[in-house]
């Protein structure tokens, strides 16, 4: 008689068991996937704290010097970096993307200070997109550099006062 019990006892202990299993497969995704967008985010801070250290060297260069983004690696989430001169009008038309726009224009017509955008890719989300960078002004206003090379492609130039980015 003790059999019995046992046999219409089995279904539960595989169902406990597929029902555990489910639960170590999607904690084990979400745990992935956190991993990943975690070294986005490192990437993209570690890119950011290179531009400045880049900027604020060929800044403290001779007047006409010209560096490079040398070593500054770039997220594989985003797709387009745009500076910009506060003090002068900024022609929103030329950035692609709609919200990096109306992030730039808020900023411009706020005097919020931020000169450095990112753009993401379609679908993907940032935690921060704009930054204060030191020292810049830029050629063309905004200057948006496409990173799907996954490089980051201008010239820094010492021009006394700041130092002027622009295309290669």
């Amino acid at each position: 008689m003790g059999k019995k019990g046992q046999i219409q006892g089995q279904p539960f202990i595989y169902i406990f068991i597929i029902i555990v299993s489910v639960l170590i497969i999607t904690f084990g995704v979400k745990v992935l996937l956190d991993v990943i967008n975690l070294g986005c985010k490192v990437e993209i801070s570690t890119m950011i704290d290179k531009i400045e250290k880049s900027i604020e060297s060929c800044y403290d260069l001779d007047k006409g010097s010209t560096c490079y983004f040398e070593d500054v690696s770039v997220c594989s989430d985003l797709t387009e970096l745009c500076f910009i001169n506060l003090d002068e009008s900024v022609n929103v038309n030329a950035v692609k993307d709609d919200i990096t726009r109306v992030i730039i224009n808020n900023s411009v017509t706020f005097q919020e200070g931020f000169n450095l955008f990112l753009v993401p890719k379609e679908g993907k989300q940032l935690d921060k997109r704009k930054f204060k960078i030191r020292f810049t002004k830029v050629d063309e206003n905004p200057l948006c550099e496409d990173l799907t090379d996954g490089k980051l492609n201008l010239i820094l130039y010492n021009d006394g006062n700041n130092v002027r980015i622009r295309r290669e």
